[in-house]
């Protein structure tokens, strides 16, 4: 691949290389064009081309397993647009060209002499240091107030005096800043393994209270006690933990939107709760899972207070009602009632109710026609008593579905 427009790694990639993390979405400046650049290195690699921002200069090429994202630098040099980056530690250039014509390059986290570090980043990465690349970096664009805090938890790094004191001035909504791009950074925050230090972050800077108004976030308020769902959890059913970190929408995981509930647990009504919740713009499933969340918690009380075909039954119900949020549902009790035993109904749903792992139906339209009934509204009473039958375990066979259907008459 031969190119002569001067090009520079920058940005998380080059932090986590020099971190020894695994890489697999790159930003990649570039001095000249770039939709010609990217284009021409897309066609080399046989990768997907897109125009991200035609004006801004941004592109992006796809491959199988890795992300190359391209943007035009910002400024004359490379040291102004290192300068109009976030923070040092993601300011940090790597001259690619250079160390690709270099014979037998030792791997990026060796060669520190291929690194463009005007401002220190380096330094603050090795000694876990969040600092503002300039002193308006964050009141130029609020949404970095959310993302110093998730790279200080996920790096387990410390804030710097002077960014602590631009996050505790900033003013996250206003004209300028669309809800689309702070909900989405508080979404990532909210998907992080262990949320729980980032929240209590947030909550200490005055960040949520901006994002969620009309939430009590008095000091001595319990909501500023009950965010320990947002802790990670070990131990965790695999079904479920694998169902939580699903992806909704634009890289939001089912978890993210369950830890949102948590805090929206606290508004004064379900309704006002609904609303927060549409004020961040999310998809229509999204929402549901929410107000399913929010309005059938209490169920779960009644369900455990059963036992036998009682028990089965109103939980057949429940999972009828609330789909694949049942098991979200049952965890999340546990966590804010403790002697709330739904371990057995997560165990249950996945083992039984789980729409991948449910039996086949053991009665069909086709057999209600046989015996005589026309399509309308009764069909779908009578496959519904039946199915429910068979799921809570009153019937086997299909012998046993149509006598049921016949004692229903």
């Amino acid at each position: 691949m031969r190119h002569h427009t001067p090009i520079l790694l920058v940005g998380g990639a080059v932090r986590d290389w020099l971190l020894g993390k695994p890489v697999h979405d790159y930003d990649i400046g570039v001095q000249g064009d770039v939709i010609r650049l990217s284009r021409n290195i897309a066609n080399q690699l046989n990768g997907a081309f897109y125009v991200m921002d035609a004006e801004r200069g941004t592109t992006r090429v796809i491959l199988p397993d890795t992300v190359l994202d391209f943007a035009a630098c910002r400024g004359k040099t490379w040291e102004e647009d290192l300068r109009a980056r976030d923070f040092t530690v993601n300011a940090i250039g790597f001259d690619l060209a250079k160390w690709v014509a270099t014979p037998n390059p030792k791997p990026p986290i060796q060669n520190p002499k291929f690194l463009f570090d005007p401002l220190n980043g380096y330094d603050d990465l090795t000694h876990k240091n969040i600092r503002m690349c300039a002193p308006v970096a964050i009141s130029d664009d609020p949404v970095r107030a959310l993302r110093a805090i998730r790279m200080a938890t996920v790096l387990q790094a410390t804030l710097a005096p002077e960014t602590q004191q631009a996050i505790l001035n900033v003013r996250l909504i206003n004209d300028k800043i669309s809800i689309e791009r702070l909900r989405d950074e508080l979404m990532k925050i909210l998907a992080l393994p262990d949320a729980l230090p980032a929240a209590q972050n947030l909550m200490s800077f005055g960040l949520l209270p901006q994002l969620l108004p009309n939430l009590p976030w008095q000091a001595d308020h319990s909501i500023n006690q009950a965010l320990r769902p947002l802790a990670s959890h070990v131990g965790l059913n695999e079904a479920l933990h694998k169902q939580l970190n699903q992806a909704t929408a634009n890289e939001r995981t089912r978890l993210s939107i369950l830890r949102l509930t948590v805090l929206l647990f606290h508004a004064a009504s379900t309704n006002l709760a609904l609303k927060l919740a549409q004020t961040l713009r999310l998809s229509n499933d999204e929402n549901l899972q929410i107000r399913h969340v929010l309005t059938k918690m209490p169920a779960v009380a009644d369900i455990l207070a059963q036992s036998g075909l009682a028990q089965e039954q109103l939980l057949y119900r429940f999972i009828q009602q609330t789909g694949q949020c049942a098991p979200e549902i049952f965890w999340l009790a546990q966590l804010r009632i403790p002697n709330l035993k739904t371990h057995l109904l997560i165990e249950r749903y996945f083992a039984h109710y789980a729409p991948d792992l449910a039996p086949p139906p053991l009665l069909q339209g086709s057999d209600l026609i046989e015996m005589g009934y026309k399509p309308g509204p009764i069909f779908g009473r009578l496959l519904d008593a039946a199915r429910e039958a068979q799921m809570v375990g009153q019937i086997h066979t299909h012998a046993e579905a149509v006598a049921l259907v016949k004692a229903l008459k």
